[in-house]
């Protein structure tokens, strides 16, 4: 098993999903833990890696009700083993779950309805939203690039589709003009 200091820093030095502490590479067959509680802590659910360790997510009152279906979602893709679609596919990373739970800290503030959360064959995960006829998706790779797409088959909004390095503080613009795009026309129709 590959050594773990920290999971990942991007050029402003801002530390991946774990809290500020090293990961411990973790003795053979046990567990770790780490707790990150964002700015505005969740309630009460895990994410674990077999093995290697785990990492709490705390939600509050407000967060909406199908967060722990995410959480309970990401676990299971986690337990897929190489091969989990009989094509080949790759096992899931276990950062790219980390990440889609950071992406989607930011998107509860901004009322993003329950997306639907699906692994790729590519190890990465993928959250989507087909409603109204809109189609929105965004993938999380472990690498923090972060590819999203939005398509609204009435065109009354632009189709846009780019690629981001992901840093829950700081948004592209045009990601965001994309996520209020696509949260008029949920809204709206």
């Amino acid at each position: 098993m590959p050594e773990l200091n920290r999971i990942e820093t991007n050029d402003q030095g801002y530390l991946s999903a774990l809290s500020g502490r090293d990961v411990i590479p973790p003795a053979r067959n046990t567990t770790h833990s780490e707790i990150d509680v964002f700015n505005h802590p969740w309630g009460a659910s895990q994410i674990t890696e077999p093995s290697r360790f785990k990492y709490s997510i705390h939600f509050n009152a407000d967060t909406p009700d199908w967060i722990p279906n995410v959480v309970e979602n990401l676990n299971k893709f986690l337990s897929y083993e190489e091969n989990w679609d009989s094509y080949g596919a790759e096992r899931i990373e276990f950062d790219s779950t980390i990440f889609i739970l950071e992406m989607l800290r930011e998107l509860v503030d901004m009322d993003i309805p329950e997306p639907s959360v699906v692994p790729a064959s590519d190890g990465c995960i993928q959250m989507e939203w087909h409603i109204k006829d809109t189609n929105f998706e965004i993938k999380m790779m472990p690498n923090r690039d972060t590819e999203y797409s939005f398509d609204d088959v009435r065109d009354d909004f632009e189709d846009k589709e780019d690629v981001f390095i992901f840093n829950r503080t700081q948004l592209p613009g045009d990601f965001i003009d994309c996520i209020n795009d696509f949260l008029t026309c949920v809204s709206t129709r």
